[in-house]
Order: structure tokens, then C-alpha cells, then sequence
């Protein structure tokens, strides 16, 4: 097995054992850090939905892809490794791929939005944050992610507020010990 096949298999199982471990689906939410960034447009022509930059680190782009997706991303990624994008003469495959420096599931640090950063956050004390959800375009979705963040904020915690709106879902909570939020899945 080469190091970038072991890398992202590595990053697949740490998500969905974490995702399991708090009883939600596994989908994957993940960083890719590149020497240059990339469009919207070629993340999604490698099976990946750009989420957003992280100012913390240069070129690190936060991205989401489903197991489906993930798969053929994988496969491209492994073909790759292997030398076989460059046989092809597929220099697009071949400049993606190369320009990628790590691949790693986002910390603590990373979901802590910008007024959150320079917060020190406390034991037993009760914050209220507010909660981008991924938007998969279905209601029932929607809520079921709303259910899986109840079950994770426990009896310390609630929603207080949400929106489920034509492209966005948000919610905002309540809880004695916020870090419980910052999961590897959705």
C-alpha cells in the first residue's frame, strides 16, 4: 500500500469511527491542504463540495464529500500513486493530485468560527453557539441531523433556535461543555 492510499484510508476510518462513536451517519468532512488552491470547480470534478477556507493554515480548503464520491476520488487518487494519471497523459488528473500536500480530518481548532477563536472556553459553563449545518437540499435530512446533534449534546445541552431554509441550515445551541460539538462527521 502506498503512503497516500494509506493516508486516506486512514482519514476514511478515523471519521466513520468517530461519526459512529457519537451514533450519526458517517459523512465526511475534511481539509485538504494544497501548494496552490484550487476552484470550486475542480474540487467538485473530483467528487468534493468546497465548504469554505481556513484562514488558519495557507491553501488548506475544508471540503465534504459523501461515500459514493469518496470512492471514485480515492480511486483517482490511487491511480496517481501508481503513475497511471501520467500514462494516461490525464495532466489535469495529474496537476490536481500533485498539488495536494496533506489530507487530514478537521480539529477542534478548525470548526471554531471566528468570534469563538479567541474565547477560552471553560468547564461547567454554558455557551451558546451557533451551528452551520451541511444543507443536503432534503428537509428530512435536515432534521435528522438536528436529532443526531440533540442525542449529541445530551441532557446538558439543546437546540434553542434553527432554520431550515432553501439553501442553509442552522441551528443554535445551548451546552455546559461545547467541545462535545466538535465532531469528525456531519
Amino acid at each position: 500500500m502506498k503512503s497516500g492510499e494509506k493516508e486516506l484510508g486512514s482519514l476514511t476510518e478515523e471519521i466513520n469511527q468517530k461519526a459512529s462513536e457519537q451514533g450519526i451517519d458517517p459523512k465526511l468532512i475534511f481539509k485538504i491542504k494544497f501548494k496552490e488552491n484550487v476552484s470550486e470547480k475542480d474540487l467538485a470534478r473530483f467528487g468534493c463540495d468546497f465548504l469554505g477556507d481556513l484562514a488558519s493554515e495557507n491553501n488548506a480548503q475544508v471540503v465534504f464529500s459523501d461515500q459514493e464520491r469518496l470512492k471514485t476520488f480515492y480511486q483517482k487518487w490511487e491511480n496517481f500513486h501508481s503513475d497511471d494519471l501520467t500514462s494516461k497523459g490525464n495532466p489535469k488528473h495529474n496537476n490536481f493530485f500533485a498539488n495536494i500536500l496533506s489530507l487530514s480530518r478537521l480539529n477542534a481548532e478548525d470548526r471554531k468560527g471566528f468570534k469563538l477563536k479567541d474565547v477560552d472556553i471553560e468547564d461547567d459553563t454554558t455557551y451558546f453557539l451557533d451551528v452551520d449545518l451541511w444543507f443536503s437540499g432534503k428537509r428530512e435530512e435536515c432534521l435528522k441531523a438536528q436529532d443526531n446533534i440533540e442525542k449529541i449534546l445530551g441532557e446538558e445541552g439543546k437546540i434553542t433556535d434553527s432554520y431550515i431554509g432553501d439553501s442553509i441550515h442552522l441551528s443554535k445551541t445551548a451546552k455546559k461543555t461545547p467541545s462535545k460539538l466538535c465532531i469528525g462527521g456531519r
